[in-house]
């Protein structure tokens, strides 16, 4: 469920707005972590190198902390949550193919506290 919420996570391009898509898999997530009441997650967004440094920081801040409110309107409480923005400063590849590109933007999970 943690893989599929995050791997299915979609944004509007250059935006922190959260897909329709992207709702179901997000919502399995908030049940499992209301049943799982001792985990804690991290939540981190990576963007690409596009665009200025300053906007791609606060792109993936606003990424992150959109999933986090998402999961809180569900019902986890948000002291169990944590949202980080790396911006573009934790690329998986280089940033010189549309694809590279595409995997260095995400959102990552991290369970702490089980």
């Amino acid at each position: 469920i943690i893989n599929t919420a995050f791997e299915a996570l979609e944004f509007e391009s250059g935006k922190d707005v959260i897909k329709a898509v992207s709702h179901p898999s997000l919502e399995e997530l908030a049940m499992l972590l209301l049943r799982k009441s001792e985990w804690k997650l991290i939540i981190a967004g990576h963007t690409d190198s596009d665009g200025s440094e300053e906007f791609n920081q606060t792109l993936s801040e606003g990424r992150a902390q959109s999933a986090v409110n998402y999961i809180i309107e569900k019902g986890v409480n948000q002291d169990r949550l944590v949202a980080k923005g790396y911006g573009e400063t934790q690329p998986l590849f280089e940033n010189n193919t549309e694809e590279n590109k595409a995997n260095n933007r995400r959102v990552e999970l991290k369970v702490i506290g089980k």
